[in-house]
């Protein structure tokens, strides 16, 4: 019974200083996704839960705007540089009309070169964010789990749960 007791406690005890789990993101096919509390959030939901104006909503606002522009630029790139090769192939000729010209090649490798410095700040700033969330709880919206205790039965007997 003494032993019973104190696994109880330990539990108990353990799952009142854990309940509360930090901001956690990754990055997906060119997205930021974020999981907190088994949740998943995405960028958007994660820009629309913070107050307008507030110091996290700002890094999260930029960091989307860059990526946003950085896959613009990438996918721009790609079609300047996947039409003059294509145009290079299937018309080796270089006419007038012709993109197998150097100044596309060098647009091209602008273009993409453009989304590097944007994917290195957008992942900066979304680092910057979340190590603010999670270390400023004044800064976080209010939505904590308070775990539960409850007793109750089942088809099996009756047992006593606690419920994040």
């Amino acid at each position: 019974m003494k032993q019973a007791f104190t696994v109880f406690s330990l539990v108990l005890f353990t799952s009142l200083i854990c309940s509360a789990q930090e901001l956690v993101y990754r990055e997906a096919l060119g997205e930021y996704i974020f999981t907190k509390d088994n949740e998943i959030i995405t960028m958007r939901e994660m820009i629309r839960n913070q107050p307008k104006g507030s110091e996290l909503r700002r890094p999260f606002r930029s960091a989307n705007r860059n990526k946003f522009w950085a896959n613009v630029f990438a996918v721009s790139g790609g079609i300047v540089l996947g039409a003059a090769l294509s145009d290079a192939i299937w018309e080796p000729n270089d006419n007038d009309e012709s993109l197998n010209v150097w100044q596309t090649y060098a647009a091209g490798a602008v273009l993409i070169g453009l989304t590097f410095p944007l994917n290195a700040t957008a992942d900066k700033r979304i680092a910057e964010a979340v190590e603010r969330y999670n270390e400023a709880p004044p800064l976080r919206q209010a939505t904590r789990h308070q775990p539960q205790l409850y007793a109750g039965t089942t088809p099996d007997g009756v047992g006593v749960g606690l419920r994040f």
